[in-house]
């Protein structure tokens, strides 16, 4: 397949310079730099920029890629060369000298197997590198060569949340209709280390829904059985029934080797309700053949609320420590 020469607007095949295709090992001409389009008082322009110059930038959603991947983008890159630009703006303070890429590091990276010297970029003035909620806006639009996971998300979100950036914000920024996933996204956050490793691994398996149920399986039949439950489930790729199926079958497994006679009887189960949005469960369960009760509260809140929520609690745990020791005592 003949290689794409990629033009500013206004400009015709007779005005670019002749660039040969990496492959076929002939000395590549450097390309000047040819404006775009100017607005806003920035600039947008296509550049052959050497990969040392070429950095990730930090907002880029896409943040998990296999080795299967990088392998396919640099079989393509070397049969056909490159068609179609990075997307890329300068950095600032730390990052002075180098062009942060939001859209395109899959070919960067496979680029940098292939050993190229260089790759052309769309470099854009026009972006604010302090506009983070921006950055991760044009990165998700322009992400469109392979989907985007939940984990990418989680881990985004996660980043953005560290910086203030709001709730509502955050699922703008990430195309959803509504800031509910948002407060999904950090379950992957509340799993054992070993659990979210399996979800780095498998992203496209392990998503936001399917890490909710394993983060539940801990507490139902261990940390152990759920590791187990989360590799079938990269494995086999396990849809969410299938996965609670499963975890039941595991629960009343645990239950016969122990010789329970009975699970716990669930008296009291309320959503726990932030606005309009649902962001936990609160529980009480009577336990078989004992006197006491179980008490579960979960719920995934802003971190404001949550602090506040924090400091209300200690009052009750401390009420309950001097309650219990005066029971003590009597």
């Amino acid at each position: 397949m003949k290689r794409r020469t990629i033009l500013p607007v206004g400009f015709t095949e007779a005005d670019a310079p002749a660039v040969p295709s990496a492959a076929s090992g002939a000395k590549q001409k450097a390309v000047p730099d040819m404006p775009l389009a100017s607005f806003g008082g920035g600039a947008a322009y296509i550049q052959k920029l050497p990969l040392e110059k070429l950095r990730p930038s930090p907002f880029n959603v896409r943040q998990f890629r296999s080795q299967e991947r990088v392998q396919e983008i640099s079989e393509s890159l070397k049969a056909d060369g490159q068609q179609e630009p990075l997307r890329v703006y300068p950095g600032q303070g730390e990052d002075a000298g180098v062009y942060l890429i939001v859209s395109g590091v899959t070919r960067y990276q496979a680029a940098l197997a292939l050993g190229w010297p260089t790759l052309d970029a769309r470099v854009d003035t026009t972006l604010n590198p302090a506009d983070i909620v921006e950055l991760v806006k044009v990165s998700h639009l322009h992400n469109d060569s392979a989907q985007e996971t939940d984990l990418d998300h989680a881990v985004i979100a996660r980043e953005l949340t560290g910086r203030g950036v709001t709730t509502q914000q955050i699922a703008v920024a990430l195309g959803y209709n509504s800031p509910r996933k948002v407060f999904r996204l950090k379950t992957f956050y509340e799993l054992p280390s070993a659990l979210f490793e399996v979800a780095t691994q498998h992203p496209h398996r392990i998503t936001a829904v399917i890490a909710e149920i394993l983060r539940n399986a801990v507490e139902t039949v261990g940390e152990e059985t759920a590791l187990a439950l989360a590799r079938e489930c990269a494995g086999e790729n396990l849809g969410k029934d299938r996965l609670k199926h499963r975890v039941g079958v595991e629960a009343r497994k645990q239950e016969r080797s122990r010789g329970k006679p009975g699970r716990l009887a669930r008296e009291i189960s309320v959503p726990v309700s932030y606005g309009r949005l649902k962001v936990g469960q609160f529980s009480v369960q009577s336990i078989p053949n004992s006197s006491e009760k179980r008490v579960q509260f979960s719920a995934s809140l802003p971190a404001e609320v949550a602090d506040e929520l924090s400091r209300n609690m200690d009052a009750i745990i401390q009420h309950l420590k001097e309650k219990g020791a005066a029971a003590h005592r009597g």
